[in-house]
């Protein structure tokens, strides 16, 4: 995690005011303390603390308001939790007015007769008592319901200091174990929107637990997104208004909507407020384009398109702007978002998106096995362009939509988890507010996806983490440190093999072909072997976790069986994956059936079932 020594900058008063120590307190007694007229927040993270503390050393503090809290010099060790007196003198000797926090800062200072836990009211004092468990005691929440706590029989108070805000100030991680409020909130993420698919739907961060940014959400589509179609449905007003959609060509069709006509216009906008006042838990709302081409070639339209530079995203600026004008005279608070995306990435001239408008620019077309930021690769060199002009165009608008799984078989090898930490700095570094990192959200048993989920998360809260560090600590605490040989090699063989041989390796891929070779894909199952191997030796918990991810590797040996298996003959290696496919492939069904598995590729809950035979099915089937 970045750290930022904040003692420099305190006034001598303040040192006064806290006694200052640059070492660690152990406090023989200690006390929480609130402020006198606590926030719902401001209690669930002194109860926070509390449970947490209790987990570690077996002893229930007491929570307390400040009138009550004991003083003098024999009174035990403090923790200020809120918007306390001793926080606000805290703030004063920054120059730091109350309403001055950014979303989501944290402030930690620690002192001999007590430690300030605050920050922004939404959020802050949950967060800042997270970072104090999480970093100063070690605590790690892995999953949603795997922790490592400490046992200790005293609570040395840890001299941890910190005052942070993060660069990202929409943090989503769309990952199935994310899904988990009580997990998402641990993860210090802020935002949760519901997508098609999905094998579950996401729990809303509750008020007590600082809330979350929600997109509304779209029945039709099970959505939140590509909204043109459910805000003004075709079977509902095509015959009566063809003139809404798209011309192509000579013809009127339901593809895109026509955005310079001003009757569709008035009745999008009516419906749009009707919606977000049957939803007024909502902040957001995605008014975006459908999710496929078709944009409209009426004269108009075109015409708009000019003025724009000649680029589809023009007429759609000036659509949302207006749509957004109308949701900001009734609801302030209101963002309306929309896409940069396929046919529309590309910046425009001549407009910029309204104050309360922000742009999801997503990079789908790009291979993720290369890091963004130097790619030599078309995709990727678009990207940063358009990345680039989005956020001259648009400054502190733009939320980038990453893409960290492999939609079409997320049990697959991915080569992509060295380059998360690269990509996502660059988006930090380039100015967007926000990524939305859309993962696994149908599997249940992705390819390293608790992995995958604790380092994006924690890069979300903080890019200038080392990923690396990330890695090899959830590695070695989650998988054990016996296990963690194998896997690091698991780890370097398919993501650094991709890399190297410059394969260009995007999100969809049905198997491994064209950038796995029979030897890299045997390299890395033996690897995976190998892990298991000694995590057996180690025992549970260990040796479940890294049966789950040999998931992967066995999945691939199935899908190329044949190449691999003639490779191994020719170079006699020795061959312990099953006599026959159909016999590898029961024994891996019944352990995707035991690591709760629902399907193998993206799909709603209800087609997963049959999706997930179907792959199966196609598993079993004799090679000719």
């Amino acid at each position: 995690m970045k750290v930022t020594f904040i003692s420099l900058k305190l006034s001598m008063g303040l040192l006064l005011l806290l006694g200052w120590l640059s070492g660690t307190e152990t406090a023989l007694a200690q006390v929480i303390v609130l402020p006198d007229q606590p926030t719902v927040l401001e209690k669930t993270a002194a109860e926070t603390l509390k449970e947490e503390l209790y987990r570690i050393s077996g002893e229930m503090l007491p929570v307390v308001s400040e009138r009550e809290a004991p003083k003098g010099r024999r009174a035990p060790f403090r923790f200020y939790v809120g918007a306390t007196r001793l926080a606000h003198a805290v703030c004063d000797s920054f120059c730091r007015e109350a309403g001055e926090w950014k979303e989501d800062e944290i402030l930690i200072l620690p002192g001999k007769g007590g430690m300030v836990l605050t920050g922004h009211p939404t959020r802050g004092p949950l967060y800042a008592v997270n970072t104090l468990i999480e970093e100063g005691y070690g605590v790690r929440w892995w999953t949603s319901t795997e922790a490592d706590y400490p046992s200790r029989g005293i609570l040395p108070v840890p001299p941890i200091a910190r005052s942070y805000a993060p660069p990202l100030m929409i943090r989503e991680a769309s990952i199935l174990d994310a899904y988990d409020a009580d997990f998402r909130v641990r993860l210090r993420g802020n935002a949760v929107s519901r997508i098609r698919w999905a094998t579950e739907t996401p729990q809303f961060i509750p008020a007590e637990k600082g809330g979350c940014h929600r997109l509304l959400f779209f029945e039709g589509r099970k959505s939140a997104f590509h909204s043109f179609f459910e805000i003004l449905p075709p079977k509902e007003h095509f015959d009566a208004h063809p003139e809404w959609y798209s011309m192509i060509g000579e013809e009127r069709v339901a593809k895109q909507l026509c955005l310079t006509n001003k009757e569709m216009e008035a009745a999008f906008i009516q419906e749009t407020l009707r919606l977000l006042r049957a939803h007024p838990e909502v902040d957001f709302i995605s008014i975006s384009q459908n999710d496929w081409r078709g944009a409209c070639e009426c004269e108009a339209c075109r015409a708009v398109e000019d003025a724009c530079g000649g680029v589809a995203s023009g007429p759609v600026v000036h659509f949302v702007n207006h749509v957004a004008e109308a949701v900001e005279r009734e609801f302030p608070h209101v963002t309306v978002e929309t896409f940069a995306y396929a046919y529309t990435k590309e910046a425009p001239q001549n407009v910029r998106p309204r104050q309360n408008v922000l742009i999801r620019l997503c990079d789908i077309e790009c291979p993720f096995s290369l890091p963004l930021e130097s790619a030599d690769h078309p995709a990727s060199e678009g990207f940063r362009k358009n990345l680039a002009d989005w956020t001259a165009l648009a400054p502190g608008q733009v939320f980038v939509w990453d893409y960290v799984t492999d939609f079409s078989n997320s049990l697959l090898p991915h080569p992509n988890l060295l380059n998360l930490g690269p990509n996502i700095r660059l988006f930090a570094q380039s100015g967007a507010i926000g990524v939305f990192e859309q993962g696994d959200t149908c599997s249940g048993a992705g390819e390293l996806a608790p992995l995958r989920l604790w380092l994006i998360s924690h890069l979300l809260w903080d890019p200038s983490a080392d990923d690396r560090a990330l890695i090899d600590e959830f590695v070695r605490g989650y998988y054990g440190e016996a296990a963690a040989e194998g896997l690091f090699r698991y780890i370097a063989l398919v993501n650094e093999t991709a890399s190297a041989g410059n394969c260009p390796v995007r999100c969809y891929h049905g198997d491994c072909s064209g950038w796995m070779t029979p030897a890299t894909i045997v390299s890395a199952a033996r690897a995976m072997e190998d892990a298991v191997e000694a995590a057996a030796a180690a025992g549970e918990p260990y040796l479940s976790r890294v049966r789950r991810e040999a998931l992967s590797t066995r999945h691939a040996i199935l899908l190329h069986w044949q190449e691999c298996r003639a490779f191994c003959e020719k170079q006699q290696i020795p061959w312990t994956w099953g006599e026959t496919r159909q016999e590898a492939a029961r024994a891996w069904i019944s352990d995707c059936e035991a690591f709760g598995v629902r399907t193998t590729r993206e799909t709603t809950a209800e087609e997963a079932p049959a999706r997930f035979r179907e792959q199966c099915e196609k598993l079993l089937t004799p090679i000719e």
